[in-house]
């Protein structure tokens, strides 16, 4: 249920809304209890360096004292300074101080008096100026060369003069008692500096350290007090925490009292963990103490619950689950409404249960009728006969009487009656439910499917008290399915049946066939059909092929079968007719009846169609029978269109050998079986190579060299010309850069390529690929390859001709439009038909021709080329009817790339033609 939540989660929150505070204020005791004990720890540490620079105080102070008593000594009275000295360090004035072991010196203003001299002369100048005692830095003694400190002491005398008293002393004796005080503090580091930063004693080590400058004097210095704390390093790469005092009556000295890290942070940690254990032990009995109070309220909670849920789902509570009284006084008035509502629940219940008795026969005969949407709401007696009908007069138009007893089997289909029937008398002895559907006659004349539906109602023993049920709607469904049968089995745009209908047909065709009945199947294929459907558009092919059909249909007998296979392609089983007459003769209707003309969305269209005709066998099989009549139909589309063949088993080896062609076609690319051979171009004046026309030939593994005759219409059709003119068209550039620049190559391109889109860019590849100009390329078309596609093929002329490379129109003179493309296309040269040149000696039209062609051909600027050139009569016509250039036998047959330099050797064409048949 959105937004509740268990009082589990409530009591979470209550005891989380009382610790949270407790925790929080908890917390914050340690973290201030964490700060006092660091504090305290870092004060003892300071009040430790601040007792030892006390004492070192002391000890300079009382050394002081003494040597002014020493400077007040007057010579001669008694003894000799140093004799007086050691008297003085032994007298109890000194008795808790260092004793005087040094040197010592007294001087007066104007010079040493008395003792030895020393190194601090400076120092006894400095205490006469300033009246004060003046303790030294550390420094070397020479010439022992060992540390040393010094202290000067003045002292006026009575005449007026100063007289100073210097002693010279080893740093660890002025400092002993400092080492004394030591020994009571374990694990700290004590150390004394002078001014300049260097060890003046130190605890641990001292004769390796004293005189060594200190690490962190800068740190030190920069705190900029006479005392303080911060974390360093120590000489032996501990970590420790450092307190410092400045010795006030010596400006400069430093003691330094150092803790390891490790000792001062457990100094004041320890006793901050042993108070946060002691709160996180006293919140977790606070948690189990929660944890036992909400068990306290939570179980009678869920247990009311879980009674409460038994209540409403109408469940017997077991013993185990009686609800014990409760301490709390609102949990046991709860307890107490829930069994009193349980007992009243019961009660009413029980009631109900005997009131739903006397219901349940209603119940049980109408639950069926609600469950479906109905036409008709019937009802059966035991033995089966109707006893109500309610809906039937608006389903069938009779009055509802007439369904009673057997009577509504009467308004059934008869086809589907003896259906009805089995199923009841399946149902009834089984008790099972009635499902059946058939078909009803209604008022309006027309049959409608319905479907009955129905079950026995049975009393509390078990016996059929009636049947009641309903007759569902279900007639747009079957239209429905009929459809889809339909249309799974015919052809969306004609109706006719489909290919899979048609192998139904067929195989029926077959099994009458091996009975001794004629049966044949003729395959029809539409010519120029793409064409039209192509130029004039689909809805236009669409047409054509809806007239198509009702011709054929129009042409066949009632029993036959006509189908569309796909496309343009369709198919007729003929049955009952003597054959081959009778595929003859429907062959002959069906070829005379498509090629009428047809006037379509405004368009004269104009067809022809092509059959091919399978007698059926007594052993054949449907697919055999349709591969031989499409392998008729592919001879008769061969030999011209319009035509009709009957299967001949030489055609099946024919086109396994095409077949054959075709594989071997597409792998010959790929194995490089393909080679080009060259036919010289002569200028017919000068009688000079102008160039070669590259000629295609496939050099066969097994029937050796082929002449494109024997290929190209193949590979026009599975569309193999195309990678195949590109791979021409590239070896045709890559041999032409090996002649003189002078020299063109012509290539022979198919109506297909011109057709695709790629054929420019197959030339601009070619070129760049070679380096050869493109001035140098002459491209060669027919006119059928113009009949394919006018529109894009002129435009793929004009974007050849823009980049320079020539066209040229080959076979001149045998279409019936030559002389307009002349007008329509940037022709460069014309290709006169070998076919007029070999009937020169034959036919004066040939000549007439010719010399019209060249004639034309000179006045509009337009070169050319006449092939099939064998003798030099031909040549000399040719010559003085100024045609261009000359191509045929008379020169050079095609010959391999390897030959053309040779050819191309110095001399006329003519005699290198003589000295190439004479070598041969």
């Amino acid at each position: 249920m959105g937004g509740r939540r268990p009082l589990r989660s409530y009591l979470a929150a209550l005891i989380l809304v009382a610790l949270i505070p407790t925790m929080a204020a908890a917390g914050l005791a340690v973290w201030r209890a964490g700060v006092a004990f660091r504090e305290a720890s870092t004060t003892r540490l300071q009040d430790t360096a601040r007792t030892l620079a006390r004492a070192v105080e002391g000890e300079l102070e009382h050394t002081t004292a003494m040597l002014g008593v020493l400077a007040n000594v007057a010579p001669g009275a008694g003894g000799s300074r140093t004799s007086m000295a050691e008297g003085l360090s032994r007298s109890r004035l000194n008795s808790t101080s260092v004793p005087l072991e040094g040197r010592i010196v007294i001087q007066d203003r104007v010079g040493r008096e008395d003792g030895e001299g020393h190194e601090g002369d400076e120092l006894a100048d400095r205490a006469a100026a300033t009246r004060q005692p003046v303790v030294s830095n550390l420094f070397t003694a020479q010439p022992e060369g060992r540390p040393q400190i010094a202290i000067a002491v003045p002292q006026a005398r009575a005449d007026g003069s100063t007289r100073v008293a210097t002693l010279t002393i080893a740093p660890e004796k002025l400092v002993r008692s400092l080492q004394q005080r030591e020994s009571g503090l374990s694990g700290i580091l004590v150390a004394v500096t002078d001014g300049t930063g260097h060890l003046v004693a130190r605890s641990l080590d001292p004769e390796r350290h004293i005189g060594q400058p200190v690490p962190d004097w800068a740190r030190l210095k920069a705190v900029g007090a006479d005392a303080g704390t911060f974390r360093a390093e120590s000489k032996e790469g501990t970590p420790i925490v450092l307190a410092f005092q400045e010795l006030h009556g010596t400006p400069g000295w430093v003691v330094v009292v150092g803790e390891p890290s490790v000792a001062f942070d457990a100094r004041w940690q320890e006793p901050l963990i042993e108070l946060a254990l002691g709160g996180g032990v006293a919140i977790l009995l606070a948690l189990a103490a929660i944890a036992w109070i909400s068990r306290l309220v939570l179980r009678p909670v869920q247990a009311l619950a879980r009674r409460a849920g038994a209540v409403a789902q109408g469940a017997k509570p077991r013993t185990e689950e009686t609800i014990p009284p409760s301490p709390i006084a609102e949990f046991e008035a709860l307890r107490q409404s829930i069994e009193a509502a349980e007992t009243a629940l019961r009660a009413r219940a029980e009631a109900e249960r005997q009131m739903a008795g006397v219901l349940a026969t209603s119940e049980r005969r109408y639950r069926t009728l609600a469950e479906f949407g109905a036409l008709v709401f019937w009802r059966w007696d035991p033995s089966g006969a109707m006893v109500s009908a309610g809906g039937w007069a608006e389903l069938t138009g009779q009055p509802e009487a007439a369904a009673f007893g057997r009577g509504w089997m009467n308004s059934i289909h008869p086809a589907d009656r003896p259906l009805v029937t089995a199923a009841i008398d399946e149902v009834r002895p089984a008790l099972a439910p009635l499902d059946a559907e058939f078909r009803v006659a209604t008022g309006t004349g027309r049959w409608r499917w319905v479907r009955a539906r129905g079950a026995p109602i049975l009393d509390e023993s078990g016996a059929v008290t009636e049947w009641v049920g309903v007759f569902e709607d279900v007639d747009a469904r079957r239209q429905a399915q009929a459809r889809i049968a339909h249309m799974a089995h015919h052809d969306a745009l004609t109706g006719l049946p489909n290919r899979l209908l048609f192998r139904e047909r067929l195989e029926q065709a077959v099994a009458r066939a091996g009975r001794g009945q004629p049966e044949a199947v003729l395959c029809i294929d539409l010519d120029r059909f793409k064409e039209i459907n192509d130029t004039l558009g689909h809805p236009v092919g669409d047409a054509l092929l809806c007239t198509v059909a009702q011709r054929i249909q129009a042409a066949t007998r009632e029993g036959d079968t006509v189908a569309r296979l796909g496309g343009d392609e369709f198919a007729i089983a003929q049955t009952g007719v003597p054959q081959p007459v009778g595929a003859s003769a429907l062959a002959e209707r069906l070829i005379d009846a498509l090629s009428q003309p047809y006037e379509l969305l405004g368009h004269q269209l104009v067809i022809g169609a092509s059959v091919g005709i399978a007698v059926i066998g007594r052993t054949d099989d449907p697919d055999r029978v349709l591969k031989s009549a499409d392998i008729a139909l592919y001879r008769a589309k061969e030999e011209g269109r319009g035509r009709f063949f009957f299967f001949e088993p030489a055609m099946d080896a024919r086109m396994q050998q095409r077949r054959m062609m075709e594989m071997s076609l597409r792998r010959a690319l790929a194995e490089n079986e393909f080679e080009l051979h060259y036919q010289p171009l002569v200028k017919a004046e000068s009688r000079e190579f102008s160039g070669f026309e590259a000629l295609l030939r496939w050099n066969h593994p097994t029937r050796g060299m082929l002449q494109p005759a024997e290929f190209i219409p193949l590979a026009e059709e599975t569309g193999q010309i195309v990678p195949l003119g590109e791979w021409v068209l590239k070896q045709a550039c890559a041999d032409a850069t090996k002649w003189p620049d002078r020299i063109k190559v012509a290539v022979n391109v198919s109506p297909v390529q011109l057709a695709h889109r790629g054929l420019s860019d197959a030339v601009t590849q070619a070129l760049q690929s070679s380096g050869l100009a493109p001035s140098r390329l002459d491209i060669e078309i027919t006119e059928n390859a113009l009949l394919a596609n006018i529109e894009a093929a002129s435009a793929t002329l004009f974007k050849l001709k823009s980049m320079g490379v020539k066209i040229t129109m080959d076979d001149f003179g045998t279409g019936c439009s030559s002389l307009g493309y002349l007008r329509s296309f940037p022709f460069d040269k014309i290709k006169i038909d070998a076919s007029f040149v070999r009937s020169l000696g034959e036919e004066e039209e040939s000549r007439a021709i010719i010399r019209a062609v060249t004639g034309l051909c000179e006045t509009l600027g337009i070169a050319t080329t006449a092939e099939g050139v064998e003798t030099e009569a031909q040549l000399e016509f040719l010559t003085a009817e100024h045609c261009t250039e000359v191509q045929g036998f008379l020169f050079s047959e095609p010959c391999p790339a390897s030959d053309v330099p040779a050819l191309l050797a110095p001399g006329p064409a003519q005699r290198r033609r003589r000295l190439r048949v004479v070598t041969n």
